[in-house]
């Protein structure tokens, strides 16, 4: 039987999903925010939404958490029917005729499979020129963000609560001596780039 196209449509879906919000979130802890207050000066409205974005860590990095993990339980739920069926022809791992190993084998696919596609290569990718892709994805990006901010702050006030965590009012984001050295070494990887 062949796999239905609206599960496997689904099921690239969240691979992709979790693909894009495990490199928005490396490229947002990556991002040089040096480099972002200068996009957002020279008046681009990309480089004013990245840097809007920036200023509100808990809130974006919680809402990416809250994306990528609905992205993998959709993963989850997909990937488990349509890999029963192609290696043990069953609909569900249960009735297979040794449903552990079944269980077992499912798991070990789509940790691999989710592993490399949504988080090490596109982790991988977005870390090499964060500052670009937060840019050019700027627009869905906040889409996205401010879709996924209602449960996101539920779970950033639970965390509060069962943590006891509170966030300091008094400290305020500055860009300190981290950010210009990495401002300046991405200067000087640009211009020996230009010089070759």
């Amino acid at each position: 039987m062949d796999p239905d196209p609206a599960s496997l449509s689904l099921l690239l879906l969240s691979l992709l999903a979790s693909a894009f919000f495990s490199g928005m979130e490396i490229a947002y802890v990556s991002a040089n925010r040096l480099q972002a207050e200068l996009d957002r000066n020279q008046g681009g409205w990309s480089g004013r939404l990245v840097e809007h974005l920036l200023r509100r860590e808990e809130r974006f990095i919680a809402s990416m958490l809250v994306g990528n993990n609905l992205a993998l339980v959709v993963f989850g739920l997909q990937s488990g029917g349509l890999l029963s069926q192609a290696l043990f022809g069953v609909a569900e791992w249960e009735s297979a005729e040794a449903p552990l190993l079944a269980l077992a084998v499912q798991t070990a696919i789509a940790t691999v499979v989710v592993l490399v596609t949504a988080e090490f290569l596109p982790k991988s990718f977005f870390h090499g020129d964060p500052n670009r892709w937060l840019r050019i994805l700027a627009l869905p990006l906040a889409a996205i963000h401010y879709l996924l901010l209602p449960p996101a702050m539920i779970v950033l006030g639970l965390s509060r609560i069962f943590l006891g965590k509170r966030p300091d009012p008094t400290r305020e984001e500055s860009l300190g001596a981290v950010d210009l050295d990495h401002f300046v070494r991405s200067l000087n990887e640009r211009m020996d780039t230009d010089e070759e």
